[in-house]
């Protein structure tokens, strides 16, 4: 009965249109390299993929957990090349989307941390419904 909640409360707030583009699927501060000369440069392109835009921020805010203000001038920063209004307006259908899909894989995989996926979730969406 909780997850069909769950999954009702992201569905309620589906975007109609996504838009997509180039994602990384996984930007998070492992892969990224300060080179010599100051430049910030991503190593890890094995995921690469054309998708939702929106989903791949998602994928970030989970994988690489900021502070208040680290997000906010991760966002300043994003925001200099794509707007972050249809991700904010859409927010719990991108957290549900991206943390149960991270649930499944570790599932399907048979590996640990589904059910820390699920209690994120819990606690995000519970925050929404408030």
């Amino acid at each position: 009965e909780t997850a069909r909640r769950w999954v009702l409360s992201g569905l309620r707030r589906r975007p109609e249109k996504v838009v997509n583009g180039l994602v990384l699927r996984d930007y998070c501060p492992e892969n990224l390299v300060l080179r010599a000369d100051g430049a910030l440069v991503y190593i890890d392109e094995a995921n690469l993929t054309v998708g939702p835009l929106d989903h791949d921020l998602a994928r970030t805010w989970h994988r690489w957990p900021m502070g208040p203000d680290e997000w906010a001038s991760f966002v300043a920063g994003y925001e200099l090349h794509r707007s972050t209004a249809t991700f904010r307006a859409h927010l719990p259908f991108w957290v549900a989307l991206t943390l149960l899909s991270g649930a499944a894989l570790r599932t399907r995989l048979q590996v640990p941390g589904a059910q820390d996926y699920i209690a994120r979730l819990a606690n995000v969406l519970g925050e929404f419904d408030r």
